[in-house]
């Protein structure tokens, strides 16, 4: 799990709270990236700690790549959201962007998974 505060690098993007600060999106397009991430065997899920209306997009590399993973979420405590299963897990390093649809959008923590076998 890592907390929504940690990143190498972002845009349009501020904080809230004192121990275990959440990320706070201020504009559609707002994105936090963490650069060298491992996924080793793989993830074929995205589940996030997040509070707030709208969509959160996973993109590998480039900012402007097409989303790896994607949350939609319309909640006003933080709730943790499951992305759909992956088609294809993610493996190796990659870079990651996760990217925000709008503005006032909450994230206090995130991982990727191996989803089990029988979940939906």
């Amino acid at each position: 799990e890592t907390p929504g505060s940690e990143m190498f690098t972002c845009a349009d993007i501020g904080f809230e709270g004192d121990l275990n600060p959440a990320a706070v999106s201020s504009a559609d397009g707002a994105w936090i990236y963490l650069k060298g991430a491992d996924f080793k065997e793989g993830a074929n899920e995205f589940i996030a700690k997040v509070k707030g209306k709208g969509r959160i997009e996973i993109r590998l590399d480039d900012v402007n790549a097409e989303p790896a993973a994607y949350i939609e979420f319309d909640c006003e405590e933080f709730t943790n959201i499951r992305s759909p299963r992956l088609d294809d897990k993610i493996s190796g390093e990659h870079g990651i962007y996760i990217v925000f649809s709008g503005s006032d959008i909450k994230l206090q923590n995130w991982k990727f998974a191996a989803a089990a076998e029988d979940q939906e």
